[in-house]
């Protein structure tokens, strides 16, 4: 300012009455500048040189602006501070989270004498708006952690079924998956590599492809579009279980092969855009129309061919229903049994539909050393549409094929 005050004076074209006048507005210039600058970066030193008289040049409205903008930024400095030990890291401990969390709100603030004697600096209305700052910072840390958990155990989850894919791809029916194979898949978890291990040893000795259980898939099914299964190796509980077995170790004893691929595949696409409403408008179609397929409940335990008829019905119609969506048809298309609908995935139900006379036959092959079962009757023995159709060369309508079997 004294340089600039020197070359005033010193300009012949200025008499000594504008150099006063243009010396003195530079001067409030120059002191508004740096006190608008103190104001915003160093409030606490721009308070104490207010105080001082530091800036009595500057207007009284401009001082007063000033100062409310330095109690702005010494307030936020305050709540940057006292907020700080919620930035925890999204690797720590997240009881650490907590901790921290739970102490700001007791305003304890960890035994810090320093935050504690910032929060008392407050003013009550201050202190109100500190609270809602806590709050909002809190529950948006809160989100931010959850959605980094749920996509890790989203990336995981993929990651796993899209390993396990491999493996089937690569699958030797002669010898099965090598352990080192495995090991290289999954380095960090013996549990996996183990169940693999197992599961290897069942293709091995012919025992992976005993038996599928419907009942088994459906509710496992159920478990992974509601999110309660990740992985084929997640242990679980199905009903009327005590001990916990995964999608693997079932293999054998509820599940086949095919089961597994298929299972495995759901997984993989479970983080898929609608997989949730799609796939449980495709259970609750299975729910309806499996009941035909099963035939009848009193022979549950003794058809031997139940659950083949159920797991080929399943399949096929999971198959026609994935098609159809990746051609663009809406669920409602696929499964509704709506007159006209063309593009009805079960269009050829009574392919599916057991007779009685093939569910009692099974039954009997199936109890062997057993002569007291009693032949079925063919006398008066009602045919199904289908081999009335067969027999006739052509398709019939219900209430023609009512017609011909009347009195049977």
């Amino acid at each position: 300012m004294k340089n600039t005050a020197n070359r005033i004076n010193n300009n012949p074209a200025y008499d000594e009455g504008t150099a006063k006048k243009l010396i003195a507005s530079y001067n409030e210039k120059g002191i508004e500048f740096l006190a608008t600058s103190m104001a915003s970066n160093s409030p606490i030193q721009f308070k104490k040189a207010l105080s001082e008289g530091a800036f009595d040049l500057i207007s009284a409205e401009q001082q007063l602006k000033l100062s409310g903008v330095a109690d702005g930024v010494i307030k936020e400095q305050k709540f940057s501070a006292l907020l700080a030990p919620l930035d925890i890291p999204f690797d720590a401990d997240p009881r650490d989270f907590v901790l921290a969390n739970e102490e700001i709100a007791k305003k304890t603030f960890g035994g810090n004498e320093n935050l504690q004697a910032i929060y008392q600096s407050l003013t009550v209305s201050e202190r109100s708006e500190f609270e809602k700052s806590y709050l909002q910072k809190a529950n948006q840390i809160k989100a931010d952690r959850q959605l980094q958990i749920l996509t890790a155990n989203q990336i995981g989850k993929f990651e796993v079924a899209q390993k396990t894919n491999e493996i089937f791809k690569n699958f030797d029916k002669s010898q099965g998956t090598y352990t080192e194979k495995l090991q290289e898949l999954f380095p960090n978890d013996s549990g996996i590599v183990e169940q693999l291990v197992g599961y290897n040893t069942k293709v091995g000795n012919g025992t992976a492809n005993n038996i599928s259980k419907f009942d088994a898939n459906d509710d496992i099914m159920k478990l992974i579009v509601s999110d309660k299964i990740n992985t084929a190796y997640d242990k679980f509980i199905l009903p009327g279980e005590t001990t916990p077995l995964s999608i693997f170790e079932r293999v054998g004893t509820q599940l086949n092969t095919n089961d597994v691929k298929y299972l495995n595949n759901l997984l993989s696409i479970s983080n898929e855009e609608g997989f949730k409403e799609n796939h449980t408008k495709f259970f609750e179609f299975m729910n309806l129309f499996s009941l035909e397929v099963a035939g009848s409940a009193a022979l549950k335990d003794l058809d031997p061919k139940r659950d083949d008829r159920l797991s080929q019905f399943k399949y096929i119609m999971y198959s026609r229903y994935v098609q159809g969506l990746r051609e663009g048809k809406t669920s409602d298309e696929l499964l509704k049994a709506v007159k006209g609908n063309k593009s009805f995935i079960a269009y050829d139900l009574y392919r599916f539909i057991p007779s009685m006379d093939d569910v009692y036959k099974n039954i009997r092959d199936n109890i062997k050393g057993n002569e007291d079962l009693p032949e079925i009757p063919n006398e008066n023995k009602k045919p199904t549409k289908k081999e009335l159709e067969d027999q006739l060369g052509r398709t019939i309508s219900i209430s023609e094929y009512d017609e011909l079997t009347k009195g049977n």
